[in-house]
């Protein structure tokens, strides 16, 4: 499936701070979300399960920036990937994240097989490296959130919903085509998170399938 290709300039006023990240955005997987919804042992896990429109994998978590910085940091980034070619993704089942022990999510994980998507994730660290704007340095993990876990967890509340999640026929997460990289505003709301597009830079074209 195609993934979100169209370029989109830069949107934010310069005396503004934005909570912002960048990332790349899943174009579908309401259907997983809709069936994780609808079981029954799920249910009574302790879960806030993310909004449709809200679905990405992200490539660096930037925190607070003023939209000045953001302004000049975003030629950069937007320089660094349109060299890369775009690829396709495909992801694994809903699991516990970052492992049944000790879960903050559900989660779906890239398949990064031969690299391209670490590629991507390093020009983008570069570009912010660059422009001098620090990011989150974790290790590169790269997933699609699905729901945030109510912490702290009672006893046997992660077992329960490693057991809810494992042995499933679940919907798929279709793969499709990263074709674009997007910065993102998040705003914070008393029931979680909106995250909100304001600027979109194309990978180079479509890796031939022959």
């Amino acid at each position: 499936m195609v993934g979100v290709d169209e370029h989109l300039e830069l949107t934010v006023a310069d005396d503004t701070v934005l909570r912002t990240f960048v990332g790349i955005q899943i174009p579908h997987g309401g259907e997983l979300l809709d069936a994780l919804l609808d079981d029954r042992e799920l249910q009574a896990c302790p879960v806030r399960w993310s909004l449709p429109d809200n679905l990405h994998i992200t490539l660096a978590f930037l925190g607070e920036v003023p939209g000045h910085v953001l302004k000049e940091m975003w030629p950069l980034l937007a320089g660094a990937v349109s060299g890369l070619r775009s690829f396709p993704v495909a992801f694994t089942g809903p699991r516990p994240f970052p492992g049944p022990a000790n879960p903050r999510i559900v989660a779906v994980e890239v398949r990064d097989v031969k690299g391209p998507l670490t590629s991507l994730q390093s020009a983008v660290a570069a570009a912010c490296a660059q422009a001098q704007v620090p990011i989150d340095e974790r290790s590169f993990r790269p997933h699609v959130s699905l729901g945030r876990l109510r912490l702290p967890l009672l006893r046997g509340q992660a077992s329960a919903l490693a057991m809810a999640l494992q042995g499933r026929e679940w919907p798929v997460v279709e793969s499709f085509f990263v074709q674009s990289v997007s910065a993102f505003r998040s705003d914070l709301f008393p029931d979680g998170a909106r995250y909100v597009v304001v600027g979109r830079a194309s990978l180079v074209g479509r890796q031939s399938q022959s």
